[in-house]
């Protein structure tokens, strides 16, 4: 994803209008990737990886949207935008 999609004029142009990146790395073992595999089940329901989610700005403990696994570019920038 970090490679083709997210570069991807179609994602890139949506995440260009005020969107902020933040990464959890869940799959090591020990803190503090423990404490960011709860928060990933807490806000996302899931453990699937990957997942991403788009977080309310006015309550960062709140996910909007939730998408796990791969998304083609357009869909990923659909999804951003939630449509």
């Amino acid at each position: 994803m970090e490679g083709k999609v997210f570069p991807s004029p179609a994602a890139a142009e949506v995440l260009k209008k005020g969107f902020v990146e933040a990464r959890l790395h869940t799959d090591r073992s020990g803190s503090p990737y423990e404490d960011q595999f709860a928060l990933q089940k807490r806000m996302t329901k899931t453990v699937a990886l990957p997942t991403y989610a788009v977080v309310d700005p006015s309550d960062p403990e709140v996910a909007l949207r939730v998408r796990s696994g791969y998304i083609a570019p357009e869909a990923f920038a659909a999804f951003l935008e939630g449509r």
